[in-house]
């Protein structure tokens, strides 16, 4: 049985219920890595200047006005043993 790190609970934890539930199913199939979830200002920046992603911030679904808002979408990455 896969379990996720206490890094990629943390990051699991910043993203709606939705989510989470789907993340939590696919850990059944596959070993997973949360790579992220919500991003403040400084993190969207780098991911639009390194080719990550598409938008600046706030634009990204990664994004959230109020720091207690849960984001809208997650990076996940398979885990490499």
């Amino acid at each position: 049985m896969n379990i996720f790190s206490p890094a990629s609970l943390a990051r699991l934890e910043t993203v709606v219920q939705p989510l989470q539930d789907v993340m939590r199913e696919v850990l059944n199939f596959m070993d997973i890595v949360i790579v992220y979830g919500r991003r403040g200002k400084t993190e969207q920046e780098q991911a639009f200047n390194g080719g990550f992603s598409k938008v600046h911030w706030p634009e990204s679904k990664h994004n959230v006005l109020n720091p207690t808002d849960l984001a809208r979408a997650i990076d996940i990455a398979p885990y490499d043993y």
